[in-house]
């Protein structure tokens, strides 16, 4: 995937640390305020081997997995280290690292996962959608930006 022009560059000064802000929420134990719609995803830096923490928004879920969206795109840090080491920690509400593989899926699967998000979140989607200046709805050209991961629990969730 080639990076589009139309991506937005990630938040820094002020609007970095409020991005960032539902990590310390984690931290501190309060993660249960943010529901099942966050998750903290753990992951292995691929160049440092660091463990890093992110807090992604679940974009669907069901009994064995969560699919989340790569917000900033190919370029986010967390998606080339999932990409690098697929091997990941969840947290959730009260659930505390749960093991997990990180798959990313191919456009078409992505595609039908921004449709049904549009359905079920849709001022998320509007606001979403409004962020990447494209229509809302057009569920492939999101998919053509967003990468969507399937996060698939080691164990049950």
């Amino acid at each position: 995937m080639t990076y589009a022009p139309n991506l937005r560059v990630p938040p820094h000064g002020f609007g970095r640390w409020l991005a960032r802000a539902p990590r310390y929420l984690y931290r501190i134990g309060l993660g249960r305020l943010l529901g099942k719609r966050f998750v903290l995803l753990e992951h292995q830096g691929r160049r440092t081997g660091v463990t890093r923490q992110t807090v992604l928004e679940v974009v669907d879920a069901d009994s064995t997995s969560l699919l989340v969206a790569a917000a900033w795109g190919e370029r986010s840090d967390w998606f080339q280290n999932v990409q690098a080491n697929p091997s990941v920690a969840i947290s959730s509400g009260r659930r505390r690292n749960v093991r997990a593989t990180a798959t990313a899926l191919d456009t078409s699967v992505a595609t039908k996962v921004f449709e049904r998000y549009s359905v079920n979140h849709k001022s998320a989607a509007r606001g979403l959608a409004k962020a990447f200046h494209l229509p809302f709805g057009d569920a492939a050209a999101m998919a053509n930006l967003v990468p969507v991961v399937r996060l698939t629990f080691d164990q049950a969730f």
